[in-house]
């Protein structure tokens, strides 16, 4: 007797085991995320990118910056320094240069904004151009700048050193003396980063904990010292006052405070067959309610995305129409401008600055390959043969294309694990003047477990709900 049963579509990825295991799991998720409620998830397309402003470098962006105090955009690309008003008047500030690549660590205290990526330290006020902290006891090789109290901390490149200056009155002047050392264990900083009054210093080998204590002016806080170090310097993101990082082993992990915990994740197979994994680049993202940390690999061209909040994996691409191929997030930094409420991301591809919004519907002209694979389903029947009648998925209302055609998705299956999936069937989407939820397909053959895979690649936007089946099991 056939039966109605739930297809677990809406589930999160897991790629740590071979993907036979899977059964209620996913198998993959790319450019989506999970919305979930009391009720049922949801899978749902992410927004687009469009251009904001071409910086005109042609080179990529390694540094985006939102001033609140000033209410400007600072962009750097080829070391060179812009910024941005709410006008989107775009004004060089370049005086004296930063590197010509490298991330970009900001610092500000209200008034003054001070600038590294590996190079010489540079500083603003905004209105005039950038110049270099010329202090012949400032050090000259910083990659990480940050602000605790009235103090300007940085860190100098290859060494276990760290040094701090007046941020208030007086950031340009630095003395010999106002150095110390990070020797828990014998390694060097990789990055330096202030949260709730706590200093993080990552090294190659240990994580140390510091704070100032009104005399020194900074101490260790004994029995915090962690014996993971990282692996990329700038691997490590904030989120809601918790850091989280790539460490020595190549795990993910988070730092609540000053306690260290390894975060499971999907891809940890996958990041050990990574050749490189020291160029990772870290981001926040806070956009519509979500909270996502982004890891960039640009030598491996991926991007892991993590959903805080859904406490699970996935992954962003960005699909090259002239490559034909998928390569990384387009955008490798972001920045949120509060005061305008509008979402950047900055290219790593070119020298334009991106805004991400809900009516982009593509990646700069550039199709979003939304894919959902579910994991092999037999429920929970393993060897009986089902017969599959219908299937019903409930699908967000369509938009009309640009050429007036009908938008679609790509539905397609494989059983048994065979060796490919069946051709694709599209299934149309109905007109935005068309409010039913529901499409169907009919006669889907026989199997004993089955993956089902949908794609959607049109410039509209795209979600997937519940998904059931009437089926019948044959008895044994």
């Amino acid at each position: 007797m056939a039966r109605h049963v739930d297809l677990p579509f809406n589930t999160p990825p897991f790629q740590n085991i071979d993907e036979i295991g899977l059964h209620n799991f996913s198998d993959s998720l790319f450019n989506g995320f999970i919305d979930s409620s009391n009720e049922k998830a949801i899978t749902v397309k992410r927004d687009g990118l469009s251009i904001h402003k071409d910086i005109g470098t042609a080179k990529a962006i390694d540094g985006l910056f939102w001033w609140h105090e000033k209410s400007l955009l600072i962009v750097v690309t080829d070391g060179f320094i812009y910024k941005i008003n709410e006008a989107g008047t775009t004004t060089s500030i370049t005086g004296d240069k930063l590197e010509a690549s490298g991330r970009v660590s900001f610092a500000q205290n209200g008034t003054t904004l001070v600038m590294a990526n590996g190079g010489r330290m540079v500083y603003t006020d905004g209105t005039a151009n950038t110049a270099y902290i010329a202090d012949a006891d400032a050090p000259t090789t910083v990659s990480h700048v940050a602000f605790l109290d009235y103090w300007l901390i940085v860190n100098r490149v290859n060494t276990p050193y760290f040094y701090f200056a007046d941020f208030i009155n007086a950031p340009t002047v630095w003395l010999s003396i106002d150095v110390f050392t990070a020797e828990a264990q014998p390694d060097i900083i990789l990055g330096l980063y202030v949260n709730r009054r706590i200093i993080t210093i990552v090294g190659s080998n240990s994580i140390e904990f510091w704070a100032n204590d009104g005399i020194s002016p900074f101490v260790r806080l004994q029995g915090t010292t962690s014996s993971r170090g990282g692996m990329s310097k700038y691997s490590f993101a904030y989120a809601n006052e918790v850091g989280y990082m790539l460490d020595d082993m190549r795990r993910f992990v988070s730092i609540n405070g000053t306690n260290v915990t390894i975060l499971s994740t999907p891809y940890d197979r996958t990041l050990h067959s990574f050749t490189t994994v020291d160029d990772c680049l870290a981001n926040y993202i806070s956009y519509q309610g979500r909270h996502f940390l982004k890891f960039d690999f640009p030598t491996e061209n991926k991007s892991f995305v993590f959903d805080i909040v859904g406490n699970y994996w996935l992954e962003w691409n960005y699909f090259n129409s002239g490559l034909q191929t998928k390569q990384r997030f387009l955008g490798q930094e972001y920045a949120y401008a509060q005061a305008w409420n509008k979402h950047f991301f900055g290219s790593w591809k070119d020298s334009n600055v991106y805004e991400m919004k809900s009516d982009n519907y593509d990646d700069n002209g550039s199709d979003i390959h939304f894919e959902k694979t579910t994991g092999h389903i037999d429920h929970g029947l393993q060897g009986q043969l089902k017969t599959s009648f219908e299937i019903t998925m409930r699908v967000k209302t369509g938009h009309v294309l640009s050429d007036n055609s009908q938008a679609k998705f790509q539905f397609s299956f494989r059983d048994e694990n065979a060796q490919g999936f069946s051709s694709p069937r599209d299934i149309y989407l109905k007109p935005s003047s068309n409010t039913q939820f529901t499409v169907k397909e009919f006669d889907l053959g026989q199997y004993e477990s089955r993956q089902y895979r949908i794609a959607h690649t049109d410039r509209t936007p795209f979600a997937i709900g519940s998904v059931t089946e009437r089926l019948d099991v044959q008895d044994v």
